[in-house]
């Protein structure tokens, strides 16, 4: 829980009780009772506080309630000022967010108690009202409020480097109680809950910048906290969050195209996003992206004409809560569009973007170049006008690499023939030191150059005595990324060389000059360490620089010498003063200068010369390792320190490093001095002030004062005084620089504060003693105190005391500062050096020393007690000091324990008998032998020891090579008296260095090793370190894997870790500590001895030391990069018949390149032996008949060599950790050798491996990649099936042995390739050839017979015949990227005796850069055949009186084409010449196309493609015609599972004119239900209703009332309940049986019922009757009938149930009413409603029509006849069909047949057309959509039988879509046969109890009286009351009609109708 502060401040006289009981509850935040304070918070959390009776005790006791905190467990404790008020309060919820104040009212004296959110605004208050007498004061009252508009920010930004900018405004004001302000306030700013910044602020508004504390892409909680004077803080909460807002993109910025350009990018970011595309500044398009669209990548599509064009892409965002609109980056795209055909020249120059570019930069200028005429192109460069370089490029991208000298503008200018760019840069200067020019003899500066220059080997420098001198190129072919000029250096990889046609050692140093040497390099693929790669030597003189070491020798044994590291860039700067013969002996030095840090200083006599017999030149390059040049500079005078740092300054890289040194280093003032006020903030200084310094040790100075100044860090910035300084050390005491010890007695002073003590950072324990060491004897000042922080941050076991406080340590802490010293009787002020500012050993606290601890030091080497060799402490003191308690002489601990260690002294080892036996780890011993006093060490080992602090100091000490502390300086130490550890201390000699800092110790030595004679550690011998690593073998070794496994033993943090501590000094404090505690002393006592110990920062020397030993370390333990770096063979055992030729054998004879432990895993066996540098270590494998069995190689970064691997017979090799391998052999070249075994053989980037050896291996297929093995010299590949080898694209090859498989062969820039063998041509298929000049390109290409791409580079050749030209001419190229291109590429010369005219022009047409030279031309003439557009598309050249030929009966060329037009298609036919003519010119030949007209196939789906739709009619038309649907309408169905419907609303093209080939889909309505009945009811049903008392009168508002005339209708007149589309779903659903209460009043609605009417207005086209009103529309009327009366169509086994299976199936249940299955009879309205069966519930769903509508009226005008309601008749007036119908017999078939193919007239009228006519066609078109056809039965009537008429009751079935009324239907019945005529599952009929039909009843709206039933017809008419139904008549003779009649329901029949006054009503309906 957050802390929270309320701010609560009250006070109360003696008199005065707050009975906060009484408090009044003021919502929404106070609430309280006698026991519970209860906290509403703004968002309705409530917050409960138990024990509250608690804070009325308190506020009874008088005292202050100052504020409240929430603890860390989650309570809540009242506070009086420090004083905790009462017992914490349970806290139910949390208030985060609430704060509180209280201001006092002095006129009514009232306290009001505020609340305020997090933003600070006011959000309740309540009165405090105090009982009693007396008065009270309030103390200062505190505000801060937020003058943001919200507290929740969105800040966007786009570059993910740069800070955000985050302004946070508020007000802050604090008054006391008369309303003074109280003055300044701190104001702290928390993110995430971590404290990021503290400022003093003023009261009143305030702004602050946070924003480069806020995390991006994320929110952060800010937190501002202000504190007033009086302790009183308030706090502010902000919610930011940080979005980022950008466009990136991976496509390249500089492109060539050829076809569209589809550039990806991808928008970052939250907000609506709109992105803005240009293409030359012109907008072309804009794309808008939702916020959800953010890091997901889109594309955008650009056209392009030919030539250069910039696209830019941004960004703008709408951002929900931020104002502003957001634009993004811009990304830009430079693109050379290239048409096809289009020879017109592009010169392309990528645009620079930097508005303004740093002095010393180097510039990159991107271009790219077209010229279809040449391969190569030639670009002139331009600065200011004048022409600096010729670059030679192709049509690739290039770069022009230009450093900017000069400040100010400067015009660029590129020139590619007639073409120009031009643009100015706007150089700003940097203000930096310059480089020395005075003096200087010969300078070599490669910045600037390029390889593609037309002469790159060429450089001369001439000095300002006009003295020029070149530099000879050895080997060096300057071919970008393998060697020459890379813009800022020159790179010389191995066998390649450089020499400097100068000679610095041709004359001697003199009185007047002296010499300067500088380089600036770096060297890598090394092979061997001794190499000199830079040198200039002779007579034993001179300089010579190898991999790790740079000397300059005056005589063999005169040399000074610097250490460095490879793999890094270094300067080497040399300087040899003058002579100065007046005053021997002084200045005549010669130093030695790394990355212009002073790191080694010779002395040189007046004898001594310089001068070479002979003079050599300066040579760089070596045959066994790269080196690459920045630059090199040779003075004939001496550059002091000063000029070595401006050297230094001006050759950083980069501007910005350049600046970063300058400044660091510019802390000299006018006197050469260094000035602590121009020290930079990283180096904190302490000036001791006194009238002079200590001397010697116990030379103390008292009342010494002073400062010490961090300024990155003032809270650690303290003056003194009445201070003690003495001098520390031991055999450091002695030295011309001292180190002191200062006892702080008078403490310090911080910030105005006094203190006693004082902590060097906030994780030490503040103590008043502390050591200041000069570190004279380790001039980097960095090894001790940095070793003792790494132990204390590494170190496994921790004390007692540690774990109860963190700061206690086991070693001492230290930070890096420079020491003046104030002599206060002069005032002079001197620069004393570079210090450490340590702990002192001697403060206790530091360590967690108290009463029973004890620590001694051990005080020397080669004592028996310091190693444990012996116990007689007669001389003790000699040996140990008490390091605590100071002064202490009690040794009864200390013997013990030593003794202990001397009773285990294998070399002490009697091999007497023992006084008893004694059994340890099983082991009885009972003779004192070396073997029982190891076991007796290890077993009573951890009775003396503390087990993990005696084994990680073993491990420590090895890992650093701490060769001084394992006898000296150790601290033995015990915190209870009987278990003892050892204390780190004095880590000066290590990494390698001796007692005077100098380099000895090689990284491979250990405490085994000894260095001409002597042990490498001092204490070698000692009894316990010898025992430790003999007995705790395993042990030490996992606690190595353990703490390097943690992450900060590794080289990386290490060397890191070193070179922070180190950068508190700058270069140029080096070489002023060098200086004072170096030169001074010779200069001032004529010493030497200081001069070997200034060895600089030894920087660079110990980064590679540290890099060696660690990897050695980690072989060693198999841990880190050791155990991650592997290589990795699988080893087989092989035939017999191999066995014979070479044993196999694994054993592995493996030669490191550096020292280390070889580490080899046999399967789960891992083996190791110590290896040493260029010697092979033998490792016996445990394999037994391996079955390809891996074999792991560890720390694969040290091997050279593996060896001879044919015995190992490998399948699988994987080297590619290996990058210091130079061989891997796993072939054979005996006879009858093979390994059928290897298939794999992993490369990597193996830059040092020279050999490649898989011969024989007969199953390795596929590409050997050595593309990263840049110095290969030998590859043998013979007898394997690999297809291709990938070589560098230069180097040093010489040999290259290949098999017949051979496919691809690549050879480029391989010069030395003298051995070239190849079994077989056959393969090859794509041939490369670059500047290989021992091969015969030409002899290769004859003997290759499957060529089909080749590059072929400055050939040379002789032909007889243009044949291998015409066979090259056929085939593809290959690219200078290796990418294939259509045209083969041949460049150089070529001389031929003959050659035809045609052929010449192509050769120089495709081959741009071949020269071709001939003896004799032979003319000819051009046949050219083009294509319909008279383009040419092939090209015979016939000499003169030769016929042509057809090429395409040739299959030269395909048939000709031409495009077809919308109207017609071309076929070709012929040429339109005679092939048998002779040509006699130059000809053009076109071909001859048959035109015919042109057909489109139009296909209509059902549904669209992505609906998976199908064809449903596909028409084939002629251009322009029609095409017309004339098939059923489509339907989709696939979502009526789920409730929604489709209709057919048309096609979603027209094809009235096709002109293409059309794909048409149907367009469809979307048909849902309402949710509910919109309460329609139809009048009849709402009059019964309201007469039957269901809908009633409310507040005299009828209830119920419907508010729509219909169900549907599309006559605007009327209103309509539902859409077209929503009818239509209640008719597809079975929501019509679902009621509905949308009133509440139980009544249930429904979507609809019987009765309910749709009506349709008709347009003039289809008016029913024929319009006979001429009114233009016509009126048709339909109702519901009935649910569920006839089976569909498609119902072919509906029927299957037989009255029987019913029976049986639900024989329990038929008398059964409403039950949940079987049939029941409902008898409410006296028919069978559904069955309830689920089973036949369902398929009443699947099979039977929903809906029955049958037609009520059918008019072209309202009625005249009022009694005219419904329906319509057929009459000769009005009829309706057109026709007269008069005569039309019924016929013997009912109503219709379908298994006799008979349908009735009407039936034929209504469904099919009759006459012209079909009544369904003139219904509305969505209404015949959805109109379903049905089983529509009817009785046979009267047949003749045997020539009688007889009445046949058999039903039968005629589907039909419109269909007339049963009788039954319309009256009932229970004969037969109207009964036949029903489906037993309709709804109309009742079952008797065999499940068949037994009775029919009518339509349930046909109501059985005259005055109420529903006619059909009322109107006009001679039989007004007769209507004609489907079923036939029963009467004797009848076949006709049965005739019903409105009023008794008799039938009779009529074999016509419409007959003049026999009108017979007729009413179609039909199913939905």
């Amino acid at each position: 829980m957050a802390r929270i502060f309320a701010n609560l401040i009250l006070k109360h006289g003696n008199s005065a009780d707050l009975d906060i009981s009484k408090l009044q509850p003021c919502e929404p935040v106070f609430l309280t009772d006698t026991n519970k304070l209860v906290i509403k918070k703004l968002d309705g959390e409530i917050a409960t506080f138990d024990n509250y009776k608690n804070i009325v005790k308190t506020i009874e006791n008088k005292d202050y309630l100052t504020g409240y905190a929430i603890l860390e467990d989650g309570t809540l404790q009242l506070m009086s000022g420090d004083k905790v008020i009462g017992d914490p309060l349970s806290i139910k919820a949390g208030i985060d967010g609430l704060s509180v104040e209280v201001e006092h009212d002095e006129d009514t004296n009232v306290y009001i108690m505020k609340f305020y959110d997090s933003s600070g605004k006011e959000i309740a208050s309540t009165p405090l009202p105090a009982t009693g007498g007396g008065g009270g004061t309030v103390m200062s009252t505190l505000k801060v409020r937020n003058l943001m508009s919200s507290n929740s920010l969105i800040i966007p930004y786009t570059d993910e480097e740069a800070d955000v900018t985050c302004i946070l405004k508020y007000s802050f004001s604090s008054t006391d109680s008369d309303g003074t302000q109280t003055g300044s306030g701190t104001a702290v700013y928390e993110v995430d809950g971590i404290r990021k910044l503290s400022e003093t602020v003023r009261q009143g508004n305030i702004s602050v910048d946070i924003g480069k504390y806020l995390r991006k892409g994320t929110t952060n909680t800010v937190k501002v906290t202000v504190t007033d004077s009086d302790g009183n803080k308030k706090s502010l909460s902000y919610s930011v969050m940080t979005t980022v807002n950008k466009l990136v993109s991976n496509y390249p910025t500089l492109s060539k195209a050829t076809s569209t350009v589809n550039i990806t990018y991808t928008p970052v970011g939250y907000g609506t996003k709109t992105v803005h595309f240009l293409v030359d500044e012109v907008e072309v398009a804009t794309k808008s992206l939702s916020s959800s669209i953010s890091n997901r990548e889109q594309i955008q599509s650009f056209s392009m004409t030919h030539g250069s064009h910039i696209i830019k892409i941004y960004m703008t965002t709408l951002i929900d809560g931020y104002a502003e609109e957001v634009v993004s980056n811009t990304l830009q795209f430079s693109v050379m569009y290239c048409e096809s055909g289009n020879d017109t020249p592009i010169l392309l120059v990528e645009p620079i973007t930097e508005e303004k570019v740093l002095q010393y930069s180097q510039l990159p200028i991107n271009f790219m170049v077209y010229d279809n005429q040449t391969a190569e192109h030639k670009v002139d460069c331009y600065v200011d006008d004048k022409k600096v370089t010729t670059l030679t490029v192709n049509e690739e991208k290039s770069t022009w690499k230009y450093r900017l000298i000069d400040a100010g503008k400067h015009k660029f200018k590129l020139s590619f023939g007639n073409l120009t760019k031009e643009f100015t840069v706007d150089v700003n200067e940097v203000d930096v030191a310059k480089a020395e020019e005075s003096g200087l003899k010969f300078y070599f500066n490669p910045a600037n150059r390029s390889n593609s220059e037309e002469n790159p080997a060429n450089y001369t420098f001439t000095n300002e005595d006009g003295e020029t001198y070149d530099v000879a190129f050895n080997n060096i072919k300057f071919i970008d990324g393998l060697d020459g000029w890379t813009g800022n250096s020159l790179l010389i990889p191995v066998g390649s060389s450089i020499d400097f046609n100068y000679k610095p050692f041709e004359d001697d140093v003199n009185t007047v000059n002296g010499k300067t040497i500088e380089v600036n390099f770096k060297v890598s693929d090394v092979y061997d360490y001794d190499t000199n790669v830079i040198s200039c030597f002779a007579n034993d003189k001179g300089i010579f620089i190898t991999p790790n070491n740079g000397s300059l020798a005056i005589s063999t044994n005169n040399v000074v010498d610097v250490q460095f590291s490879d793999n890094e860039d270094i300067k080497i700067s040399i300087v040899v003063t003058k002579r100065n013969e007046a005053e021997e002996g002084k200045r005549q030095l010669v130093y030695i200068y790394a990355n212009g840090v002073i790191s080694g200083v010779l002395k040189y006599s007046t004898n001594d010369n310089f001068s070479q017999i002979n003079a050599s030149k300066v040579h760089i390059g070596s045959d066994n390792a790269t080196v690459e040049v920045y630059n090199a500079r040779f003075y004939n005078v001496e550059l002091s320190s000063y000029q070595i740092l401006d050297n230094f300054i001006a050759d950083a890289k980069e501007p910005s490093l350049m600046i970063e040194r300058n400044n660091r280093n510019n802390i000299f003032n006018q006197n050469n001095v260094v000035d602590y006020n121009l020290l930079p903030k990283e180096t904190p200084y302490l000036i001791i002030r006194c009238p002079e310094l200590p001397q010697y040790k116990g030379d103390k100075k008292t009342d010494v004062s002073g400062e010490f100044v961090d300024k990155a860090n003032p809270n650690k910035s303290f003056t003194f005084e009445g201070a003690e300084f003495d001098v520390q050390g031991t055999s450091s005491a002695g030295y011309y620089v001292k180190n002191f010890k200062g006892k702080f007695k008078g403490g310090f002073t911080i910030n105005g504060e006094h203190q006693d003590n004082y902590a060097l950072t906030d994780n030490d324990l503040p103590v008043a003693t502390f050591c200041f060491k000069a570190d004279v004897a380790s001039s980097e000042g960095a090894n001790n105190t940095m070793l003792m922080k790494l132990w204390e941050e590494t170190t496994p076991y921790k004390t007692e005391q540690q774990k109860a406080d963190s700061r206690v340590r086991q070693a001492i802490n230290g930070r890096p500062i420079v020491v003046y010293w104030e002599n206060t009787n002069t005032g002079e002020l001197s620069f004393r050096g570079k210090y450490n500012f340590n702990n002192d050993k001697s403060t206790q606290d530091t360590f967690g020393f108290s009463e029973g601890c004890e620590s001694w030091e051990f005080l020397d080497n080669g004592l028996s007690l310091t190693e444990f060799s012996g116990d007689d402490f007669t001389n003790w003191k000699s040996a140990f000091e008490a390091r605590y308690p100071d002064g202490n002489e009690n040794i009864t601990n200390l013997k013990r324990v030593v003794s202990w260690v001397v009773s285990t002294d294998t070399n002490q080892a009697t091999n007497k008998n023992l006084a008893s036996p004694v059994t340890f780890d099983d082991v009885v011993y009972n003779k004192d032998t070396v073997e029982f006093r190891l076991a007796k060490f290890k077993n009573e080992f951890e009775n003396y020891f503390i087990k993990s602090n005696v084994l990680y100091y073993y491990f420590y000490t090895e890992l650093f090579l701490m060769v001084d502390s394992r006898a000296k300086n150790q601290f033995l130490t015990t915190y209870d008296g009987t278990h003892w550890m050892f204390l780190i201390y004095d880590g000066d000699t290590a990494l390698g260095i001796d007692n005077v800092g100098k380099l000895k110790f090689g990284y491979w030595l250990e405490d085994t090793d000894q260095v001409n004679g002597q042990d490498v550690y001092n204490g070698q011998q000692s009894v316990l370190w010898k025992n430790v690593r003999q007995v705790f073998t395993d042990e030490i070794k996992t606690i190595a894997q353990q703490v390097i496994s943690n992450g900060k033993l590794n080289y990386e943090y290490v060397r890191d870790a070193f070179n922070k501590h180190q950068s508190a000094w700058s270069e140029a404090i080096f070489c002023a500590d060098t200086e004072v505690k170096y030169i001074q002393p010779y200069l001032a006592e004529g010493t030497l001895a200081y001069l070997d110990m200034a060895q600089g920062s030894k920087q660079s020397q110990r980064d590679c030391w540290l890099r060696d030993r660690f990897q050695y370390i980690n072989s060693k333990y198999n841990t880190g990069s050791s155990k991650d770096k592997y290589i990795t063979l699988r080893v087989s055992q092989p035939t017999t018949s191999t066995i014979s030729v070479v044993k196999p054998s694994t054993d592995m004879h493996i030669t490191p390149y550096k020292s280390t432990y070889v580490n080899v895993s046999f399967g789960q066996t891992i083996k190791q032996e110590k290896g040493y540098a260029n010697k092979v270590t033998d490792i016996v494998s445990t394999l037994d008949n391996p079955r390809d069995t891996p074999l792991y190689i560890y720390n694969a970064e040290s091997v050279k060599s593996l060896g001879d691997l044919s015995a190992a017979y490998i399948g699988y090799c994987n080297i590619a950790s290996a990058t210091n391998l130079e061989d891997i052999i796993i072939g054979c070249d005996k006879e009858g050798y093979y390994n059928e075994f290897l298939t794999t053989l992993g490369l990597g980037n193996n830059t040092k491996l020279k050999l490649i050896n898989v011969r024989n291996c007969t199953n390795l297929s596929g590409e050997i990649n050595a593309k990263g093995c840049k110095n290969i010299e030998e590859i043998y590949a013979d007898n394997t099936k690999i297809s291709s080898v990938a070589l560098p694209d230069s180097g040093r090859l010489k040999v290259l042995s290949l098999p017949n498989t051979i496919t691809s062969l690549i050879i480029k820039e391989q010069t030395m390739l003298s051995d070239f063998t190849i079994s077989s041509y056959d393969s090859i298929q794509v041939l490369v050839l670059n500047n290989t000049p021992s091969l015969d390109s030409l002899d290769i290409v004859n003997k290759c017979n499957n060529l089909t791409n080749v590059a072929l580079k400055n050939i040379d050749w002789t032909l007889d015949s243009v044949d291998v030209l015409e066979k090259l001419a056929d085939l593809g190229g290959i690219s200078d990227n290796n990418s294939a291109t259509k045209q083969s590429i041949l460049t150089g010369k070529v001389h031929i005796n003959k050659i035809q005219s045609s052929l010449l022009k192509k050769y120089n047409r495709i081959w741009k850069d071949l020269t071709v030279v001939y003896d004799l031309l032979i003319p000819e003439f051009t046949v050219t055949f083009v294509d319909y557009q008279d383009k040419p598309i092939y090209v015979e050249y016939v000499e003169q009186f030769k016929t042509a030929t057809d090429p395409v009966a040739m299959g030269y060329i395909d048939t000709p084409t031409k495009p077809s037009t919308v109207e017609k298609n071309y076929t070709y036919s012929k040429w339109s010449i005679d092939f048998t003519t002779s040509v006699i010119s130059d000809t053009i030949v076109r071909p001859v196309f048959i035109e015919t007209t042109r057909q489109y196939t139009v296909d209509f789906y059902n549904n669209t493609l992505v609906n998976n739709g199908k064809v449903i009619a596909s028409y084939i038309v002629d251009a322009h015609s029609g095409c017309v649907y004339d098939k059923d309408l489509p339907t989709r169905k696939d979502l009526e599972s789920v409730g929604t419907y489709f209709l057919f609303d048309g096609w979603d093209k027209t094809t009235t004119d096709v002109v293409q080939d059309l794909q048409v889909f149907p367009i469809y309505s979307t048909c849902t239900v309402p949710s509910v009945p919109r309460m329609y009811l139809n009048k009849d049903k709402l009059q019964q209703g309201i007469a039957e008392g269901v809908y009633k009168e409310v507040d005299g508002v009828k209830v119920g009332v419907p508010q729509y005339e219909y169900l549907y209708t599309n006559d605007p007149e009327y209103t309509s309940c539902y859409t077209f589309e929503e009818f239509y779903a209640i008719c597809r659903s079975d929501v019509f049986n679902e009621g509905y209460d949308i009133d509440n009043i139980g009544v249930k609605h429904y979507h609809m019922q019987v009765g309910d009417q749709i009506r349709f207005k008709l347009d003039s086209t289809a008016v029913i009757g024929g319009d006979p009103y001429g009114k233009g529309y016509g009126i048709i009327i339909f109702e519901v009938a009935g649910f569920n009366v006839y089976e569909l169509a498609n119902n072919d086994d509906f029927g299957e149930y037989t009255g029987q299976e019913i029976k049986a199936k639900f024989s329990d249940e038929l008398e059964l009413q409403g039950k949940s299955e079987g049939l029941y009879l409902n008898s409410k309205n006296g028919y069978v409603y559904h069955w309830s069966g689920a089973e036949l519930s369902d398929k009443i769903t699947q099979y039977m029509a929903h809906i029955r509508f049958r037609m009520v009226s059918a008019d072209s005008l309202p009625p005249s006849n009022s009694n005219k309601k419904y329906g319509h008749y057929i009459s000769q007036t009005a009829p309706m069909i057109v026709n007269n119908i008069y005569g039309k017999a019924w016929n013997s078939y009912g109503w219709g047949d379908d298994s006799q193919n008979y349908k009735c007239y009407i039936n034929k009228l209504l469904n099919d057309g009759v006459d012209g006519v079909n009544v369904f066609n003139l219904l509305p078109s969505k209404l015949q959509q959805v109109i379903i056809p049905v089983k529509v039965k009817s009785s046979k009537g009267y047949i003749q039988v045997n020539g009688n008429w007889q009445f046949n009751n058999k039903a039968v079935t005629s589907v039909s879509k419109l269909f007339l009324d049963s009788y039954a239907e319309l009256w009932g019945s229970t004969n037969v046969p109207y009964i036949n005529e029903m489906s037993k599952w309709s709804s109309l009929v009742e079952l008797d109890s065999g499940g068949d039909v037994c009775k029919v009843n009518h339509y349930s709206n046909l109501i059985n009286s005259y005055t109420n039933m529903r006619r059909v017809d009322l109107g006009i008419g001679a039989s007004p009351l007769f209507g004609a139904t489907r079923s036939p008549s029963t009467q004797d003779g009848g076949w006709g009609f049965a005739i019903i009649h409105m009023n008794n329901g008799n039938a009779t029949s009529d074999a016509t109708i419409g007959s003049g006054s026999y009108k017979r009503n007729i009413a179609f309906g039909f199913c939905i």
